[in-house]
């Protein structure tokens, strides 16, 4: 985006202006650092700019790490053959990191509060499969976006520190799980062949997971629902500054109900364990931005 890196080198500069004027006696962004902006006519996405080319530079902060390391042990009790066990680890971790996303909104200066850009999926074309991890990677407290660039199309992740490092674990485990699941279909319903059926599945079970997610959210309480809203209108807003001229485009691809309706049911039962220490080949921190 090239307006974003103009941005970047303003913001650079803005940082290079006021430590001559001050050197190291004032807030690194500061009123000085800011009314340099203001004089230079700039807008506040010049304030909030940031470059983060570093993968070591986005990683979790110790807080951060910790919710990490909680979240991925109940997504490995998830994968237990107690299914009791399996739906309340699963319950747990969806908890857990609901609360450290309201005590990191809470918590956090709104204009020092950082959001990351991860691209975690590189296809020739977008297909169901991807538009699955895609929808089901939503329920992690990040917002996905299309990306076709140089004949590629690329699955990229818009989030927290923490957001983007667990939906990145997910999107690797779901690459493989859904192709289990599929194969599992099939040997249940033999009528279950081709393309069609395949994509229909696909796109069945990020339905299914997504229904207990979102039922789990109407069991919330007036104040966790009313800051959820506040954390996705977030996730919209460093996803509009980030790409600004957006576009949505609706797909028009033949449907199956039967292997819907066989994919639904797989995914309402769908636990994840990440495998967390494998990040996938294709993804690729390299922006991040305060808003």
């Amino acid at each position: 985006n090239k307006e974003q890196l103009l941005n970047i080198i303003r913001h650079e500069l803005a940082h290079y202006i006021t430590f001559i004027n001050y050197g190291n006696t004032v807030e690194v962004h500061g009123a000085e650092f800011r009314t340099f902006c203001q004089r230079m006519g700039w807008s506040k996405e010049v304030q909030k700019a940031t470059t983060c080319l570093d993968d070591q530079v986005c990683l979790p902060d110790a807080e951060g790490s910790n919710v990490l390391r909680k979240v991925q042990k109940l997504m490995a009790l998830a994968a237990s053959s107690n299914k009791n066990e399996a739906e309340q680890a699963m319950i747990k971790s969806q908890q857990l990191l609901l609360k450290h996303n309201i005590d990191f909104r809470n918590n956090e200066d709104e204009d020092d509060e950082k959001m990351f850009l991860k691209r975690i999926m590189k296809q020739k074309k977008k297909n169901a499969k991807m538009h699955a991890i895609a929808k089901i990677l939503e329920t992690f407290f990040v917002n996905t976006v299309y990306n076709r660039q140089e004949g590629f199309t690329y699955l990229e992740i818009v989030g927290s520190a923490v957001n983007v490092e667990i939906a990145e674990y997910v999107a690797n485990t779901l690459q493989h799980k859904l192709d289990t699941l599929w194969s599992q279909a099939k040997k249940q319903q033999f009528s279950l062949k081709g393309t069609i059926a395949k994509n229909s599945f696909f796109l069945g079970v990020a339905q299914g997971y997504c229904n207990k997610i979102h039922f789990l959210k109407r069991q919330y309480n007036n104040n966790t629902s009313t800051a959820l809203i506040v954390i996705e209108k977030k996730l919209e807003d460093a996803k509009a500054m980030v790409y600004p001229r957006l576009t949505a485009s609706n797909s028009h691809a033949r449907y199956c109900s039967e292997s819907s309706r066989l994919g639904e049911q797989a995914g309402r039962q769908l636990n994840i364990n990440p495998a967390v220490n494998n990040p996938p080949k294709n993804s690729k921190a390299y922006l991040s931005f305060q808003q």
